[in-house]
């Protein structure tokens, strides 16, 4: 299986980004079944609209923000592995040497 390298999250105010600083988070990778390019910016994308992740509104939370929307829009957001890991339990594998 040809590994897929995610485009990154990069929000509409990232050039302005927090107190005048950019921020960029790194995951770790995404897990799930199906899988394309455009994968991490349309997760984060339903977070922005509403959907609830625990992940995402963890790491907002650590930086005192209650609203999706707003923090989300100011980073960019990209995972170390590149590609999807799997679904379930296949979240904690390691990813392919590729």
């Amino acid at each position: 299986m040809t590994p897929i390298e995610h485009d990154p999250w990069v929000g509409e105010h990232y050039q302005h980004g927090m107190h005048g600083q950019r921020i960029a988070i790194v995951g770790f990778s995404h897990w799930g079944v199906g899988d394309w390019a455009g994968f991490t910016r349309h997760v984060v994308g339903n977070v922005v609209q509403g959907e609830k992740l625990a992940f995402f509104d963890q790491i907002r939370g650590y930086f005192g923000d209650d609203d999706s929307g707003t923090f989300w829009s100011k980073v960019m957001f990209f995972n170390f592995i590149p590609d999807m890991i799997g679904s379930g339990e296949e979240r904690y594998a390691e990813g392919s040497p590729e």
